[in-house]
């Protein structure tokens, strides 16, 4: 079995309506982003779902986006704005939406589980806009929808899953990010009964070694370096039909070689009638000068000394 890296991002929610009122409309909150560095996957058919975004309301709350999923892992779509006129919170999601303006509705929470969401901003009738959506890496804050998160799976940094923003002054929408699985922005205040923006679809991307794995199909293929990229921008299956195996065999050989000195000394001793007798030896390596004397009873006294042995005999 080998490993992949895995991104699953889910539909951003829809941001609210405006009220006639006038009052601005809450922005749709991100959806999850789940991924994995290293996922193991072995040969197999794996399922994969990408998440519709929800629409902008049309005097009414936005729509909450879609879940995400590849084999047995979702993410969540993100939650919807909340409408003016029926003062409503955001809805929970993925990340979740912000609150109406009117009574300040609340945000709503993430329920994200396998990735990242964060909740919705509440809307603010003394301030006079709606609450921005939750972001997979903040939550909302305000009028501002939260960040997103980074991520170079495709081969180059792109951010995915930032909320939307509410509705506020002016007419139109409030701003909704490009990136896959974003909010969208919540209706401003003052252009009537303007619908809001619809969230970003969703987007699950695959992305291995290539000598990792034999023939798999699925998604749009791509390369980037040594990997394979496969990207899904709508439903699909991930064919997996075999997996390279690659084994390697480290060997250490260890070699200690010993070295034995052996010195040997040999001293000999020779006696003669004669009154003199030296001895040279040519065997020994070391001069040591010692002065060694033997008393017998034929022969009173040795002396050696240096390299030459000398023996005299005196008479007692």
């Amino acid at each position: 079995m080998a490993n992949i890296e895995l991104l699953i991002i889910a539909g951003g929610g829809g941001g609210a309506a405006g009220a006639s009122t006038p009052r601005a409309g809450g922005a749709g909150g991100a959806g999850e982003f789940f991924y994995d560095a290293s996922k193991a996957l072995g040969v197999g058919s794996f399922s994969v779902t990408v998440g519709a975004e929800g629409s902008g309301g049309t005097a009414a709350r936005g729509n909450d986006g879609n879940d995400s999923v590849f084999d047995t892992t979702t993410a969540f779509g993100g939650g919807s704005g909340g409408y003016s006129d029926s003062a409503q919170n955001g809805n929970a999601g993925g990340s979740g939406g912000g609150g109406s303006e009117r009574v300040s509705g609340s945000g709503g929470a993430s329920t994200a589980s396998a990735g990242i969401g964060n909740a919705g901003a509440s809307g603010s009738s003394g301030g006079g806009f709606g609450g921005g959506g939750g972001g997979s890496a903040s939550a909302g804050s305000g009028i501002t929808g939260g960040s997103g998160t980074s991520n170079s799976i495709s081969g180059g940094a792109i951010t995915y899953t930032v909320g939307g923003q509410g509705g506020g002054a002016g007419s139109g929408t409030g701003t909704t990010a490009a990136g896959a699985g974003s909010g969208g922005g919540g209706a401003n205040r003052d252009g009537g009964a303007t619908n809001g923006a619809n969230g970003k679809t969703g987007i699950v991307i695959v992305r291995y070694l290539t000598t990792d794995y034999g023939t798999v199909t699925g998604g749009n293929i791509t390369t980037d370096g040594n990997d394979t990229i496969h990207t899904f921008t709508s439903n699909g299956t991930l064919e997996v039909s075999a997996i390279t195996t690659t084994s390697t065999t480290t060997t250490t050989s260890t070699s200690t070689s010993t070295t034995t000195t052996s010195t040997s000394t040999t001293t000999t001793v020779s006696t003669s009638s004669s009154t003199s007798t030296t001895i040279t030896s040519t065997s020994s390596t070391t001069s040591t000068s010692t002065t060694t004397s033997i008393a017998t009873a034929d022969v009173p006294a040795i002396f050696i000394e240096d390299d030459s042995v000398e023996v005299e005999i005196m008479d007692n």
